[in-house]
């Protein structure tokens, strides 16, 4: 081949791969009040048909989370916590965090979790602290400074509901034993090289569905840690620092998504991790489907949706949000999920019904 056309077919070859991924225009209007949710699941076969069902003006968001039974959905916006009727979309209760002994402001949510039976849900903020509530009635029932002054970037309960664990910007994994109001830690995860008010990396974490497993990743070092006492059980190779971090329902998935790609790693059951890479791109949120043959990616103004399977793009928009996003959830039916952003809109997305 004369050198001129390998040039160019290289050429071709580079603009093929740095081409951005298809998004479609927006749905005209996008309903601004709740209205009747589809109740089909998204799967591999129809997620080319999700799209944005309608937006609600609520805060700022920084985290969501639904009940396991998927009754509830919280949502942090601002230093408010909203409990919505997950089917509906309709707000049941109002929480206003306050102001702490010496503080002038309300700390923000930014981990949110509810415990296996519904009837606890703790809130890590933006000051380090972890907060009890009783999700039905918005009554604050005890709160700790595990990580104060710095900002709760993960929370889960046990499988039994007894413990709540919780990682931070300070490196330190908590356990709390609510019955018997006792603690355990700290042990630590990933160090950053500087450590003042922030760290120098941004240390996404997710704690596995069951609490017992904890993935945590300071730059390029990603590792997984036991939780019970803090022990890294092994690192994860991955090329580029890691943005954002999820298990799957099952526990059986772990995404990773940096700023080239998301890798995704497969538990099989014998204590053996395998991983491939899916996509390009600079997603930082990351939510599985029920069923874990879909991924949920946001990080702009948009979302889109991957199958874990191949990798393959099923669907994407942009342009929803004015900000980009800062809270990812999908719920535990499988019928929708949502995203919420600075610019203060929390957009469900999913089948027309």
């Amino acid at each position: 081949m004369r050198p001129s056309r390998l040039l160019l077919l290289i050429a071709l070859l580079l603009l093929a791969a740095c081409r951005p991924e298809p998004v479609l225009p927006l749905p005209t209007p996008i309903p601004r009040a709740p209205v009747p949710l589809s109740a089909r699941a998204l799967t591999p076969e129809n997620a080319r048909l999700f799209e944005p069902l309608q937006c609600l003006q609520k805060g700022a968001a920084s985290a969501a989370a639904f009940s396991p039974d998927g009754s509830l959905l919280a949502i942090g916006a601002g230093s408010n916590i909203t409990i919505h009727d997950a089917h509906s979309l309709g707000e049941i209760r109002l929480i206003e965090q306050q102001p702490p002994k010496g503080y002038t402001y309300a700390p923000g949510a930014t981990a949110l979790a509810f415990s296996s039976d519904g009837t606890l849900l703790a809130a890590g903020t933006d000051i380090g602290e972890v907060a009890l509530f009783d999700p039905q009635t918005g009554t604050l029932l005890h709160t700790r400074r595990l990580h104060y002054p710095y900002k709760v970037i993960a929370i889960a309960f046990s499988a039994n509901g007894r413990t709540v664990v919780s990682a931070g910007w300070d490196s330190k994994l908590w356990l709390w034993h609510v019955a018997g109001d006792s603690v355990a830690g700290p042990f630590y995860g990933p160090r950053p090289r500087k450590l003042y008010y922030q760290p120098s990396c941004s240390m996404p974490a997710a704690f596995s569905p069951d609490g017992a497993l904890l993935a945590w990743a300071c730059d390029r070092d990603l590792g997984l840690y036991r939780v019970q006492d803090g022990v890294r059980l092994r690192p994860l190779p991955i090329p580029e620092p890691v943005l954002g971090l999820a298990f799957s329902m099952d526990g059986t998935l772990l995404a990773a998504s940096t700023s080239k790609r998301v890798r995704l790693w497969q538990f099989d059951g014998t204590g053996g991790l395998s991983y491939r890479d899916l996509s390009r791109g600079a997603p930082l949120l990351l939510a599985f489907s029920p069923d874990a043959q879909l991924l949920a990616i946001t990080g702009g103004t948009g979302a889109n949706v991957r199958r874990t399977s191949d990798g393959k793009n099923l669907q994407g928009w942009s342009g929803v949000h004015n900000d980009r996003t800062g809270a990812l959830a999908f719920a535990p039916d499988g019928s929708y999920f949502v995203t919420g952003a600075a610019d203060g809109q929390h957009c469900f997305w999913g089948l027309q019904p």
